[in-house]
């Protein structure tokens, strides 16, 4: 409880005038698209709706081809920043219509405008960012943005699945439905295979983007395919301390340490808090007493990190592979947003 309030406190701080939300400090005090919209389930929990409704409403005012990768900006893309965007509209919604409180917050023409730009984004994405039938990136567009991983990426497909599902819901479109179980029969043909979920188009290095992809679309795989694909990558990235490597812990590229400014180990080793959270929260919700054992380590390190180490009572980004210390940025966003979310799911804390 000690842990959550002041993961709550520390989210809340990074908040700028309800308008933005800082991706961490000291190190990157700007409103980073892909790490506010992860967060943004977070602050629904909070009962946050104004800062919710107007991060969402600038994020999407300021979509273009897509959202740009962060404001101030850069010339890098993010090629996952739109669908959590999308994603987060639907959590938002469902929760305002919940307490019948949306048109509180929206009114129906806003609706109808948000509806509408959403709609324009995934055609744009499926005009200019597709290939063969599958979203594609350029080079450090995902959030593993340290490494290459260009081309088609499974939580690149897991979010444009998601981004479907969404506009089906908004709008009873049966095109959006259709889209979605095309692209579902193409990601299945293309990266589920010897019972495992590739990482990518051809390229089987076990990643805990698998996480993500569950998080995101459980409709992928049946239940017994996702608990296969589970233990297989929970054997490969699995951390005794409780966390997971961000490459299998037998690749050549494998870091066991923290290589700080230099980002060799960022996403070849490196434990990133928010993603081993959120694989805490896909363990529960595909079967919390199998995984019991992990889902419990993973709350121990986290809660431990946030209370005993680093910066006192805020997550910090990573930690390296070895050992759990509190490494990168000290206060940041995403992490300390998916432990609430975590929290909040596992123990119901409101």
């Amino acid at each position: 409880q000690l842990a959550y309030n002041a993961s709550v406190n520390s989210l809340n701080g990074l908040l700028v005038n309800s308008s933005g939300l800082y991706a961490g400090l000291p190190w990157f005090f700007q409103f980073w698209s892909r790490d506010e919209a992860i967060s943004i389930k977070a602050l629904i929990y909070l009962n946050r709706f104004s800062a919710v409704r107007n991060i969402l409403l600038r994020q999407l005012f300021s979509l273009k081809d897509r959202l740009p990768n962060r404001i101030p900006g850069t010339s890098t893309g993010s090629a996952d920043a739109l669908g959590w965007h999308i994603l987060r509209w639907h959590d938002f919604l469902t929760a305002l219509a919940s307490r019948n409180l949306l048109s509180s917050y929206l009114t129906a023409q806003e609706l109808r405008n948000i509806v509408s730009r959403l709609e324009l984004a995934v055609l744009s994405v499926e005009k200019k960012h597709s290939e063969d039938g599958l979203v594609i990136n350029l080079p450090k567009e995902t959030w593993m943005d340290s490494i290459d991983r260009a081309g088609a990426r499974l939580e690149i497909q897991a979010l444009q699945l998601s981004s479907y599902r969404v506009l089906y819901n908004l709008t009873g479109n049966q095109s959006y439905r259709f889209k979605e179980e095309k692209l579902k029969r193409l990601v299945r043909k293309n990266f589920f295979r010897h019972s495992c979920l590739y990482d990518g188009l051809a390229d089987s290095t076990i990643r805990p983007n698998i996480f993500i992809a569950f998080y995101l679309y459980p409709w992928l795989l049946s239940g017994k395919e996702w608990n296969v694909c589970f233990d297989i990558a929970l054997e490969k990235l699995w951390l005794g301390y409780g966390g997971l490597s961000t490459v299998d812990i037998t690749s050549d590229d494998f870091q066991s340490e923290h290589s700080g400014e230099t980002p060799l180990s960022y996403h070849n080793g490196d434990s990133w808090f928010w993603l081993n959270n959120l694989a805490a929260l896909a363990l529960h919700r595909l079967d919390k007493d199998k995984y019991s054992r992990q889902i419990s380590r993973i709350v121990s390190a986290s809660t431990s990190e946030i209370l005993w180490t680093g910066l006192i009572g805020h997550h910090s980004e990573l930690s390296s592979a070895s050992k759990l210390r509190s490494q990168g940025c000290l206060n940041q966003a995403w992490s300390s947003a998916l432990y609430i979310e975590l929290i909040n799911e596992i123990y119901k804390t409101r």
